[in-house]
């Protein structure tokens, strides 16, 4: 489960250089509430606008994920692959990992940053059985309690295809060059 810890401006940055910018730490895995927690510590402590959130997990739920890139986006914060540093007390936070669904919330961000030596993990959608209907059922099912329809990864990249029609594509495509997730890009 992703936890979420913030931190207020230091008062002399906030008075000599005008940086009222919390900055949060996201740890964790991302799970399906994700997006309601940010959004209860955003409105609970009054964090402004343009405050900066450090990512730093494996993942997770992938609708999970990108409801809480919109609620980064709504909130227009600044996104960072980053954790903690005890030794930086006000500003920035050392290296860190964002993989999958992380990699999906990441860029909910209004500007997109990545702490120097932190990683940014995309794979694609592999499925090694080839039945008629495992692939729509595993990755379906996932997001089919959503909402709106157009608010899945399918509805934002195109409303002409069924999500069915969509996953089947990603998911029974050609296999991955490696098992597992593919080798992360570094930034």
């Amino acid at each position: 489960m992703m936890q979420f810890v913030a931190h207020p401006p230091d008062a002399i940055y906030e008075k000599f250089m005008g940086d009222r910018a919390w900055r949060i730490f996201a740890t964790g895995e991302i799970d399906a509430d994700a997006d309601k927690r940010l959004a209860a510590l955003i409105a609970s402590k009054n964090i402004p606008q343009y405050s900066k959130l450090y990512l730093h997990s494996p993942g997770g739920n992938l609708a999970g994920g990108m409801a809480l890139g919109r609620v980064i986006r709504e909130n227009r914060l600044h996104t960072f692959i980053g954790q903690f540093d005890p030794n930086q007390k006000f500003v920035g936070g050392k290296p860190g990992s964002c993989y999958s669904a992380c990699a999906i919330a990441f860029l909910g961000g209004e500007f997109r940053y990545w702490t120097n030596g932190s990683v940014y993990g995309v794979h694609r959608f592999f499925w090694k059985g080839r039945s008629d209907n495992d692939a729509d059922v595993a990755q379906i099912e996932q997001i089919s309690w959503y909402p709106h329809p157009s608010t899945t990864v399918s509805g934002l990249l195109c409303s002409e295809i069924s999500a069915t029609e969509f996953w089947r594509e990603l998911c029974l495509g050609a296999p991955p060059i490696s098992d597992g997730l593919d080798v992360p890009i570094a930034v």
